[in-house]
């Protein structure tokens, strides 16, 4: 990346310099986004430990010069000082890895120090790929009320109203059965739902499979409504016949 000097020096004309200026910039700003893990080194003058402590990290600053920054704090200033009381160390050396991970100085090894700096750099990209906003559940929902107008409903639809409005004298008594019609069903779809879970879960790793022939299943039954694809197996007498028995049933 070239300077501003190295732009002067070059000879290169002043309307070029503002150019060279922004590709300077973007190189300090890509450099500084690639240190995305900070390495604080809390150090004493003089100290032996500190002197054997100081050439590992260099040599795994050097190889991960991409991915991290260290710096040199001296526990003789008064902000070095607080900072290394700041997170509780008695004694020098200590490293802290991206302000979480806390080594002190019997625990400084390359091999702990790689293993925090692996982490914290894992955990840094499940922050940035993970989604600030979960449309899982509105999705989730959004699908359920679109479901209420499906063609099975729909069907059922004419059992509801004969059951409903047959079976009780008065407007209370319809809105009650309505209702205890409504939590049952509810109730009924939650323990199935329920069932649906635990067997999927006592499967194991067959789960998947499972969840790809009910999948199937489902769209077969969707076309089949559809009229595109006409499957051997039909319910529709069954269906017209348990509800003509029942609507004469309860309407009496």
């Amino acid at each position: 990346m070239k300077t501003l000097g190295e732009c002067r020096r070059m000879g290169i004309p002043t309307d070029m310099r503002a150019p060279c200026i922004i590709l300077l910039l973007i190189g300090l700003v890509s450099h500084a986004g690639a240190a995305s893990v900070a390495i604080e080194y809390f150090y004493l003058e003089g100290c032996s430990d500190c002197d054997q402590v100081k050439p590992l990290l260099a040599e795994i600053e050097h190889d991960l010069s991409s991915s991290v920054s260290l710096t040199y704090i001296d526990v003789r200033t008064s902000e070095g000082l607080e900072r290394f009381r700041h997170y509780g160390f008695v004694e020098v050396p200590a490293v802290v890895v991206n302000g979480t991970v806390k080594i002190p100085k019997e625990e400084i090894t390359e091999e702990s120090v790689r293993v925090a700096i692996e982490r914290s750099l894992s955990r840094t990209e499940l922050e940035d790929n993970s989604s600030p906003i979960n449309w899982n559940i509105p999705f989730a929902y959004s699908l359920g009320l679109l479901s209420g107008f499906s063609p099975c409903l729909m069907a059922i639809l004419g059992f509801i109203l004969v059951y409903v409005t047959g079976s009780g004298t008065g407007m209370r008594s319809s809105l009650l059965n309505s209702l205890i019609f409504g939590l049952g069903l509810v109730a009924a779809y939650t323990i199935m739902g329920c069932c649906a879970l635990f067997v999927g879960m006592s499967l194991g790793g067959f789960g998947p499979y499972l969840a790809i022939v009910a999948g199937v299943i489902t769209m077969l039954a969707g076309v089949n409504l559809l009229g595109l694809v006409r499957l051997p197996i039909s319910v529709d007498n069954y269906v017209r016949s348990s509800v003509r028995k029942y609507s004469t049933t309860l309407a009496g």
